[in-house]
């Protein structure tokens, strides 16, 4: 029996399509015909992408393959597995399929993403040793209950390549702050791979809400928004959208944030972004994006968060160099990072994480990870948590500002669950993603407006443009636009 697995692309989604030919004796004619197939191997057509994780001491192989980024399509694909010594081959799981029974494989679409974990497990005084476990046990919780999905796992063994996926339950009255596993944050994702023998401790922390409409949980600030002596104060500068949901928000922010907005050379941003990103408890430092503080001497290329390439404004005013969009960078980390959407990884251990990777890393770039998205099929830049909430802001601000009475009409998109969310996109220039994963980072309380940002946000108005990214001032603004079951008050009414 032959088993033929294909990956297509489906509405961002791989789907698994399997046809079972089945014994020779009753399809002579098909499975003739099958064999006869001949794909020289120079005429076959590149572009799919294999990244491979292993468990356990041993090599992984595709066959015939000698780049993983540039795999042949339509050509079956298999799986080599050279486990070390003392042990061997245990699981071969294909984008979470099991194919250890038949390691092969056909991608047939260049934009495809392969994940493959393969499982080596050892073997003691030629006795096979398969059960290697990890242990899983609840640490702090407070306020609210730890459980998991599927199954109980609390100190008990977990066989090494298990996802654990966490049902976090509040107390009611609390909402989930902080989750994590061995002191590394899983809020973003509620799951975890155990791929090795130590214990796994999950931490949780909800917080008090004094009503379903409290959004004290996404600030972070002491610092206070204002607009100095400008005409219109702050007070006055959101009155017109008070009452407002929905659409009807999103475009009235738009009118406010455009109406008499200044506008800047890119080439003018070099002397500007020192002033905007200061450091506000250190004035002699600025704030690289995707690191931290660093001495002002530290030399920074220009990072268009909203990447020029996802609308095409290069670096054109207004947009191309919009100062809310645009922030001091490590060059090669710009380089690096590209014009990737911004995303959870699927799995940090196999993926690039910049403070490791490169012989330019370095400390304060731990954290930013490359690898294969969670929410969608497709590589993604996942920043580390605390300027997760930086970077959603950031996004959201460019798909209001820019609408399509502009050059360039902006929407953010990626994984958006129609019944849930509304979706804006139809229609636009540009699009940048992943909805899901920035709308999370952005409601969820990863990272909560921070001092840096609203004094950023305060320099930009009063001394450059003269407009405000409305969703620092007022990050459950994103929720009221978005949020097809929100049913709170509107913008500003308490």
């Amino acid at each position: 029996m032959l088993a033929i697995v294909y990956l297509e692309r489906y509405n961002m989604k791989k789907r698994f399509i399997f046809i079972n030919l089945f014994l020779f004796s009753i399809f002579p004619i098909l499975l003739n015909s099958c064999s006869s197939i001949d794909y020289p191997r120079g005429d076959l057509e590149k572009g799919g992408k294999v990244e491979i994780q292993t468990i356990g001491e041993g090599t992984v192989e595709i066959a015939d393959e000698n780049d993983l980024n540039n795999v042949s399509l339509n050509k079956t694909l298999v799986i080599k597995t050279y486990p070390a010594t003392n042990y061997k081959t245990l699981s071969i799981f294909v984008n979470e399929l099991d194919l250890t029974n038949d390691p092969n494989f056909i991608i047939g679409d260049p934009n495809d993403i392969v994940h493959i974990v393969v499982t080596f497990t050892k073997i003691n005084n030629g006795t096979t040793s398969e059960d290697r476990y990890g242990v899983i046990k609840l640490g702090n919780v407070n306020n609210g209950t730890i459980s998991f999905k599927d199954n109980h796992y609390n100190n008990e063994s977990v066989l090494l390549g298990t996802k654990i996926q966490i049902v976090a339950t509040p107390n009611e009255g609390y909402k989930l702050n902080s989750l994590s596993v061995n002191n590394e944050s899983i809020l973003s994702t509620l799951e975890f791979i155990v791929e090795k023998e130590i214990t796994y401790i999950i931490d949780a922390d909800f917080i008090y809400i004094n009503s379903k409409n409290d959004y004290s949980y996404l600030y972070n600030n002491k610092i206070k928004p204002t607009r100095g002596n400008q005409s219109i104060s702050y007070d006055e500068y959101y009155e017109s959208a008070r009452g407002l949901k929905g659409l009807e928000l999103k475009n009235e922010l738009h009118n406010i944030i455009k109406k008499g907005s200044k506008s800047f050379s890119y080439k003018s941003l070099n002397s500007i972004l020192p002033k905007t990103d200061v450091d506000p408890y250190d004035s002699s430092n600025f704030i690289l994006t995707y690191e931290g503080s660093y001495n002002k001497s530290e030399s920074f290329n220009k990072e268009h968060t909203w990447a020029k390439s996802h609308g095409g404004f290069g670096t054109s005013q207004p947009t191309g160099s919009d100062i809310h969009n645009l922030r001091p960078s490590n060059s090669t980390l710009n380089s690096t990072r590209g014009n990737l959407d911004f995303g959870t990884v699927l799995n940090h251990s196999n993926s690039t994480d910049c403070g490791y990777k490169y012989n330019w890393s370095r400390e304060t770039m731990k954290g930013n990870y490359i690898g294969g998205g969670k929410s969608v099929n497709s590589t993604v830049f996942e920043p580390k948590d605390e300027f997760k909430g930086d970077v959603a802001r950031m996004i959201f601000y460019m798909a209001t500002r820019y609408d399509s009475d502009d050059s360039y009409d902006l929407e953010v998109s990626g994984a958006i669950d129609t019944k849930l969310y509304y979706d804006y996109s139809n229609g636009a220039k540009g699009l940048h993603g992943v909805f899901k994963d920035l709308y999370e980072w952005a409601t969820s309380g990863i990272d909560p407006v921070s001092d840096f940002e609203v004094n950023r946000n305060n320099i930009i108005d009063e001394d450059y443009q003269h407009n405000r990214n409305p969703f620092i001032d007022h990050p459950e603004f994103i929720i009221m636009i978005y949020d097809k079951n929100y049913s709170g008050p509107g913008a500003l009414n308490e």
